[in-house]
């Protein structure tokens, strides 16, 4: 049966991540909202939501997230960020270098079948993405990306050549039902190199992937 719920507000004041799991002690706050409107406003299974994940710690930064989902409407829009100095949280659980920024930002409104939104990414001096990305749900779940990088060649010394120019990111990503998972069509392209390739992740756990 629909359940009518409301959190008004979501708080945890103090979070503690060891150094094993985020590769340095911190210290995080939560603050938020989740409220699924009530039936009888005419808003059956609405939801909106907005999360903020803010370090305690000297440094700054946030995630946030806030999201509304409307299935009368065959709506979703998604507005997510995250902006933190050198040494942040998001960084550190990524294993990116000590003094690497990060910022990272997705937006996009549309229908379920057919969602688009904007991605773009930058972190400090290793590099920049940015993408169009369509996400479709309907008998399986399918992401297709088309965006362009920007990759400091000192990282990939033996592609440096290929660096020089954005190199251009293309590829779909399917999963069904059964949770198999298919790349189809992955494409790099740059200067002096071209790369394609498929492959995926059975539903047994088995991985493929030839280029």
């Amino acid at each position: 049966l629909p359940i009518a719920v409301r959190i008004d507000r979501l708080a945890v004041g103090e979070l503690r991540l060891a150094e094993p799991v985020a590769g340095r002690a911190m210290r995080l706050g939560i603050e938020g909202q989740l409220a699924a409107a009530d039936d009888r406003a005419g808003e059956a299974g609405h939801l909106r939501t907005s999360i903020a994940v803010l370090p305690l710690d000297a440094g700054g930064g946030a995630v946030l997230l806030d999201a509304n989902v409307d299935p009368k409407g065959n709506i979703l829009e998604v507005a997510a960020s995250i902006d933190e100095p050198e040494g942040g949280m998001v960084g550190s659980l990524l294993g990116l270098q000590p003094r690497t920024p990060l910022a990272v930002r997705l937006e996009g409104r549309g229908p379920f079948e057919a969602w688009q939104g904007n991605l773009a990414a930058s972190a400090g001096g290793l590099g920049r993405f940015s993408s169009d990305v369509i996400l479709q749900w309907g008998r399986e779940l399918r992401l297709s990306i088309a965006g362009n990088a920007d990759i400091e060649p000192k990282l990939l010394p033996q592609l440096a050549p290929a660096l020089t120019d954005s190199l251009r990111v293309e590829t779909t990503v399917r999963q069904d039902r059964d949770g198999a998972v298919a790349v189809e069509a992955l494409r790099l392209a740059g200067r002096g190199l071209l790369l394609t390739g498929d492959g995926g992740l059975s539903a047994d756990g088995d991985l493929a992937f030839q280029t």
